[in-house]
């Protein structure tokens, strides 16, 4: 059986792939140079959103209902789980490490542009 941290990691993840997706749509029609379609993009971003999260509740209901198998399939699945998190714990950590300077850097570097 999966804690619900594992279950809210999948869903995040499902989530953040949908999102990607909308937005990528976004600057497409951001830069096609058509004021509707810019108007539209803005609609469109927030509405797929919300199709997203009920999609991932949807899926994440049907993964939460299914049988965890036997007594070693449980332990093996706690041993990826445990795995898992350990990769994804490190791996923020040093995400982080380029994420925080690279955003101080960038932000600076457009402060006072656009009004």
């Amino acid at each position: 059986m999966s804690s619900p941290d594992a279950n809210a990691i999948f869903i995040l993840n499902l989530l953040s792939i949908g999102i990607k997706k909308v937005y990528l749509g976004a600057l497409e029609s951001k830069f096609s140079g058509n004021l509707h379609d810019r108007f539209g993009s803005i609609l469109r971003c927030p509405i797929a959103g919300f199709l997203a999260l009920i999609v991932v509740g949807v899926l994440a209901e049907e993964i939460r209902r299914e049988d965890p198998g036997t007594e070693k399939m449980r332990r093996i699945a706690s041993y990826i789980e445990e795995g898992a998190r350990a990769f994804l714990s490190r791996e923020f950590k040093t995400i982080t490490y380029f994420i925080i300077p690279f955003a101080f850097y960038y932000g600076s570097s457009y402060a006072g542009r656009y009004h």
